[in-house]
């Protein structure tokens, strides 16, 4: 069901009023009008988010998983203990903290996933919006070694979604919505305090990190992206192509990228109808752009994400064109099977085909519809022609009315295909009572999305929280109080946008980790190089020694100064990780290992890297008795008695 724009509500009724108060509404209605129509959000676009936003979820789910013992157990990097004693913050929120065992934590990862399904999905949208939100902090308090501007761009796009109507169209909750639909909604568009915080945070993003980026590396000498794309652990091979063009177009890219986000929100802000759906289109295109000259982990698509959000009405209109296309199509079911119908709800929803009639065979004036659906033991489904189709072959019919999926029905129609999908259909024919009962969870409701006003203010106290946040940096004054940072901590709107910033980092290298067996050999310890030559010349590619973005960002954490705290707890992993089988006795267990780091400071085009060999840590696996003393003779026991 879409929302109606909050301007429609308040024109809806009139009361006498004061002349003060008529001279205060003759003002504010009009100013509220106006940026309601700037700021106002399309609920369609909503929905669109809120897949986008889900489908990233799962995807770092995914990303996480792979690494899930090293980073997430206490087996891994750092167990809980260490972590509770010397890092953790009072006012992080963590579940992932109940227990250390793989089995929980994948049960953890399990949930979050479900959760974001529920999300995918618009299935009770708002609550799986909060648990999803909640879980994505939890993991995030974790492991803080791992988090980089991405994650917190996530947890932010999700913080404000819990307020917005995301399940208002294109959702399971509006498939199974019992209030009357409207043929044509008065008003597809929302405008209230989340809107503006989503945009505002948008906002924030790419301001302050212009804000940031002070050094003469972006604003004089326009060499910031030469030294960004230098970073080799980071680069791809279209970046490391960029770097043979120093003086022209990486110069030119540096003041490009000081416009972008100078730009980005005045086109937010300001542009509408086409304007805004190709200043939306263009963000999308320079972000992905950016994620294929720099590894930059998940932000790419985060950022993506977010911003589909702000497609205007505009951009709808014009793909209803083809949306609402003026073809017939009936859907008729049995009304006496609870899946049937909740099937048909969903399959209109979900192929977005608003037009189509759905009704029950024994609600229609036509009596032979039902012997005809007992006689055929299917739903029927009739075309614009009028011809009635049954089983796998209707369906066929409806996927090919879709505008999102009619490529599908060519496959649909292969002769493989489609006896597999008689087969499928017959069983579930078959089936229906039992698949009535396992679906009975998807209750008919109302679908309210609107909020109250308590959550309103909230909402919008909450963004003024993360703006004085953001400007605290910038304003040597001002300084949040006490109880004001428990509340940003409790619901994690804490964030920085200073990537790249003052200027790109300068530091980069790779690690060499020499370990020394119990018979004296010496192996390599790099965790995806084990077995191999030390590597005391430089990789081919540095950033090919890293699996993902979570461990290239946890090592080179590790090499700052203000990290060396967990260099105990990374060498005490190591120790687990090579001797978990082995004891001390054991020829090869290891003993002992040294971690350099192989640094390279990249200089201003042409000059090479300079280059040194950092010993930052040395680490003994046990700790080994005193060699024994020779056995005491009886003249020296003798004298020493004497």
């Amino acid at each position: 069901m879409p929302v109606q724009s909050p301007t429609k509500e308040g024109q809806a009724a009139k009361l006498p009023s004061p002349e003060s108060e008529r001279g205060v509404s003759a003002f504010v209605q009009p100013v509220r009008d106006f940026l309601a129509k700037l700021w106002a959000l399309d609920v369609r676009s909503l929905a669109v988010f809120r897949i986008a936003l889900a489908l990233v979820i799962l995807f770092d789910l995914a990303i996480r998983a792979s690494d899930l013992e090293v980073f997430y157990t206490d087996f891994g990097l750092l167990p809980r203990a260490p972590y509770l004693q010397n890092f953790a913050d009072q006012w992080f929120i963590s579940i992932h903290m109940m227990s250390g065992t793989f089995f929980v934590q994948a049960c953890l990862f399990v949930l979050a996933a479900a959760f974001a399904i529920f999300m995918l999905l618009g299935y009770r949208t708002r609550l799986f919006t909060v648990l999803s939100w909640f879980m994505l902090i939890s993991l995030q308090s974790r492991n803080r070694m791992i988090m980089q501007g991405g994650d917190d761009l996530l947890r932010m796009f999700l913080f404000w979604a819990m307020f917005l109507p995301l399940g208002a169209v294109y959702s399971v909750d509006s498939a199974l919505d019992t209030r009357p639909q409207p043929r044509k909604p008065a008003n597809w568009c929302v405008f209230s305090p989340a809107t503006i915080a989503l945009l505002a945070q948008v906002v924030m993003l790419y301001w302050f990190a212009v804000s940031y980026k002070t050094g003469a590396e972006w604003r004089s000498e326009g060499s910031a992206m030469y030294f960004a794309l230098s970073i080799e652990q980071m680069s791809t091979p279209i970046g490391r192509l960029m770097l043979h063009f120093p003086q022209v177009l990486l110069r030119f890219m540096t003041f490009f990228v000081l416009a972008y986000e100078t730009l980005i929100p005045l086109l937010l802000l300001l542009a509408t109808g086409p304007f805004r759906a190709a200043a939306v289109l263009l963000i999308i295109l320079l972000h992905l752009g950016m994620g294929t000259c720099i590894k930059l982990g998940p932000f790419p698509w985060v950022a993506a994400a977010g911003i589909s959000a702000f497609l205007p009405a505009w951009f709808w209109k014009v793909m209803s064109a083809e949306v609402q296309r003026p073809k017939r199509l009936e859907i008729y079911y049995d009304g006496t099977c609870d899946f049937c119908k909740k099937t048909t709800a969903l399959l209109r929803t979900f192929l977005v085909l608003p037009t189509t009639k759905v009704m029950a065979a024994q609600e229609s004036p036509d009596p032979l519809l039902r012997e005809e659906m007992d006689a055929h033991h299917s739903w029927i489904v009739v075309d614009e022609a009028g011809k009635h189709w049954y089983r796998f072959e209707a369906l066929t019919l409806v996927v090919g009315y879709s505008p999102l999926l009619r490529g599908l029905e060519r496959i649909m129609r292969w002769k493989a295909v489609r006896s597999l999908g008689e087969k499928a259909y017959l069983w579930v024919a078959n089936h229906r009572p039992q698949l009535s009962r396992a679906v009975s969870f998807l209750r008919y409701r109302p679908n309210v999305t609107q909020l109250n006003l308590a959550a309103n203010v909230f909402c919008a106290a909450m963004l003024v929280l993360v703006f004085f946040w953001n400007l605290q940096p910038f304003a040597p004054r001002l300084r949040l109080t006490d109880r004001l940072r428990v509340v940003a901590f409790l619901f994690r709107v804490d964030q920085g946008w200073d990537m790249f910033s003052p200027y790109p980092l300068k530091d980069d290298g790779w690690y060499v980790i020499p370990g020394r067996l119990n018979d004296g050999r010496e192996v390599n310890l790099f965790p995806f190089a084990k077995g191999e030559p030390l590597p005391w010349a430089k990789p081919a590619v540095i950033g090919d020694m890293y699996p993902n973005e979570r461990w290239r960002k946890y090592l080179m954490n590790l090499y700052f100064v203000e990290n060396e705290r967990y260099r105990l707890y990374f060498g005490q992993y190591l120790c687990r990780d090579w001797n978990r089988n082995k004891n001390v006795r054991d020829n090869d267990a290891l003993v002992t290992f040294d971690i350099y780091f192989m640094k390279r400071i990249n200089q201003p085009y042409p000059y090479p890297p300079k280059t040194s060999k950092d010993l930052i840590w040395h680490h003994q696996c046990f700790d080994l008795p005193a060699p024994p003393q020779a056995p005491a003779n009886s003249a020296n026991q003798k004298k020493a008695g004497q």
